[in-house]
């Protein structure tokens, strides 16, 4: 029993890790003023965004790497404790192959294994929200920038 609070607070922990990219994500851009933004600086928010979004892909890169690595960490873990059911398996009275497979499924290793994968999910999942949302962000001001370019040269004309 002294195993499931240590996992429920791994689980807490990848919970508060995703409320934390909310709040970078809060934090990287204030949208709130995206109406009072000159035209220079949607030029600038022009520019800066690919660079911040090529960084943000990169992330969703290093992120599914360790999806993956974790993903292939339970099945290695699943199969050391099979192996460990198995040489159990006169000894323990775990005769059954079911016995044998809760057997494994229940050891803290496989458990350690799939709490880590769930995070590692968890973190590959927001970070590619994140991309996209760099990726929206960037679409709205291209399209700001692109009205603004049509009512200044509306003006100009006007202006003639």
């Amino acid at each position: 029993m002294a195993k499931k609070p240590k996992i429920d607070d791994q689980l807490a922990d990848a919970r508060k890790n995703v409320e934390m990219l909310k709040v970078q994500m809060n934090d990287d851009i204030d949208v709130a003023n995206e109406m009072s933004y000159s035209d220079e600086e949607l030029q600038r928010l022009l520019r800066r965004l690919p660079v911040v979004m090529f960084q943000a892909s990169q992330k969703v890169v290093l992120k599914f790497i360790d999806f993956k690595d974790a993903k292939r960490n339970v099945k290695k873990e699943m199969a050391i404790a099979m192996m460990q059911a198995n040489a159990m398996k006169d000894s323990e009275g775990l005769t059954a192959e079911a016995d044998r497979k809760a057997y494994a499924q229940n050891s803290t290793g496989v458990e350690q294994a799939e709490i880590a994968e769930i995070q590692a999910e968890a973190e590959y999942r927001m970070a590619e929200f994140h991309f996209q949302a760099y990726d929206n962000l960037y679409m709205a001001v291209k399209k700001m920038a692109d009205m603004r370019m049509a009512e200044n040269a509306a003006q100009a004309r006007a202006n003639r």
